[in-house]
């Protein structure tokens, strides 16, 4: 599986690369009332007015893990102009299926995000972010903040897209492990013999980059991976916990107001410091009007 993803990244990026001065030129879309239903056209903020709901329901495909446990971190962004937004997101959301199931708290995260347009058009849209979330809710409270760039280029068969953003601790930075992922994933977080945290809640560096393939006005595949690590870890370096998430989804969008999709996703495809060899199946919902 893992090779077959591989090839598909590989196989993206020629055609990425191939088509991209014939596209370069086509803009991305815009307001709301010329908002695309390919992704590949889309803009990186939402249109004035605008509302967007998204509802991903995550299962753990590990082998052994049999579907367990199941989360679901919805988002919900509102667009304030034609270049800003504000937004509501969870980092883990909703775990459903209680300790049993490997949920140690029905829901323990939330967070608020806001985007700005700074550039758009000729095929090139570039933003800014940051946000504020609270990492964990049960105590010992954990906060933390972030703040990143967006950068996205295409706008015809297909588009490519870089996220690098650095999150940091606001509260309890050596006592809580550092901001987690859908499924609780720490690349090591504890020492095994004190359980005190390796990372801490203290800065870490994500570049996720995505490449998105327009096959037809309705369907659409995205093949991604991310480089993820801490900056500043209370034990080690970076080149001790990082790692490297690959995965691969395909969307539909039977009306220009609605997603629906899959994807697979390997949070531990490569790096170091965890060797689980982890899989993540998720179905997801998006919505807007």
């Amino acid at each position: 599986m893992r090779r077959m993803l591989v090839r598909a990244v590989a196989a993206a990026a020629l055609l990425a690369v191939g088509g991209g001065p014939a596209r370069a030129a086509e803009s991305l879309g815009d307001r709301r009332d010329t908002w695309q239903g390919e992704i590949t056209k889309r803009p990186l903020t939402l249109g004035a007015g605008m509302i967007e709901v998204w509802a991903p329901l995550q299962l753990d495909v590990s082998k052994g893990a049999g579907g367990k446990p199941v989360t679901s971190n919805p988002s919900l962004a509102l667009g304030v102009t034609d270049t800003w937004m504000v937004g509501i997101r969870h980092l883990e959301g909703l775990c459903l299926g209680g300790a049993s199931n490997g949920c140690a708290n029905l829901y323990n995260d939330t967070g608020l995000f806001t985007r700005v347009s700074l550039l758009r058009g000729g095929g090139l849209d570039v933003a800014i972010q940051g946000g504020v979330d609270v990492t964990r809710w049960s105590a010992p409270r954990s906060w933390a903040g972030s703040a990143g760039l967006l950068l996205r280029a295409g706008g015809g068969a297909f588009a490519v897209t870089a996220e690098p953003n650095v999150s940091f601790g606001l509260r309890n930075r050596d006592t809580t492990p550092s901001r987690t992922g859908a499924f609780g994933w720490n690349v090591g977080s504890y020492d095994i013999s004190t359980r005190e945290p390796l990372l801490g809640n203290r800065e870490s560096l994500s570049v996720p980059v995505t490449l998105q393939l327009q096959l037809a006005p309705a369907l659409a595949v995205l093949v991604g991976a991310s480089l993820e690590g801490p900056l500043d870890p209370r034990i080690g370096s970076f080149s001790d916990f990082y790692r490297v998430p690959a995965g691969a989804a395909l969307v539909v969008t039977p009306l220009r107001w609605i997603d629906v999709g899959a994807s697979l996703t390997f949070p531990m495809f490569a790096g170091r410091g965890d060797t689980r060899d982890l899989r993540v199946l998720a179905l997801f919902l998006a919505f807007r009007s």
